[in-house]
């Protein structure tokens, strides 16, 4: 009887130590490399889905009005003169060309205009990339998202150092416009929006 009673104690200590052992979480390695967060499953493009993500999504708002400034800016005013009281203007894209009122014929003018517009377009469509299936597994791919950013940045340095243009901003008759403004404005917005959304990833996985 002593021996029973013995073996019982021992088996409930056995059993109360296995209840108090620690849990072990097991690590997936994919997650560790870096797995993509978003598979590329659903619609196409989730349209309802993304105007809904924008009411809540700061960083996306300013993502969205960035991208439509910078690709609006080719078509605003970039130059202005008033010349005997008649007052001549010029978008970035008429300034390449050869017949607007002021034309500087610069085909690297041109150029860097088209690039500019394409990557508006590519900056319009990462806003919404949580919401587009095939983008969604490169949606937290921030290098991808800011090369945009740097592309624009740098077409605008080469138009502000293209000689032609320097010559004719010089002049005491030129005003420059809007479409410089346009440019900046959206580019810093876009921008922001990226390291905005870098400096809070971790707030997504809580």
């Amino acid at each position: 009887m002593k021996k029973e009673l013995e073996e019982v104690k021992e088996q409930k200590s056995e059993d109360l130590f296995e209840e108090e052992q620690p849990i072990v979480l097991k690590l997936d390695k994919k997650a560790l490399k870096g797995e993509p967060r978003l598979k590329a499953e659903g619609d196409f493009f989730d349209f309802t889905g993304y105007l809904a993500s924008l009411k809540k999504d700061l960083s996306g708002i300013f993502a969205l009005i960035g991208a439509i400034l910078v690709y609006l800016s080719p078509y605003m005013i970039w130059l202005k003169q008033t010349i005997r009281g008649e007052e001549r203007k010029a978008d970035l894209l008429d300034l390449a060309g050869e017949f607007s009122e002021i034309a500087l014929n610069q085909k690297s003018i041109m150029l860097f205009g088209i690039l500019i517009l394409v990557m508006a377009v590519i900056m319009l469509i990462l806003t919404a990339r949580e919401h587009i299936r095939p983008l969604r597994p490169y949606a937290d791919n921030y290098l991808i998202r800011i090369a945009p950013s740097v592309v624009t940045l740098l077409m605008f340095i080469l138009i502000m150092k293209n000689k032609m243009y320097v010559a004719e901003v010089a002049k005491t008759v030129t005003e420059t416009g809007t479409g410089q403004i346009f440019l900046v404005a959206g580019l810093v917005l876009y921008t922001i929006s990226v390291v905005f959304d870098f400096m809070n990833r971790g707030n997504r996985y809580e």
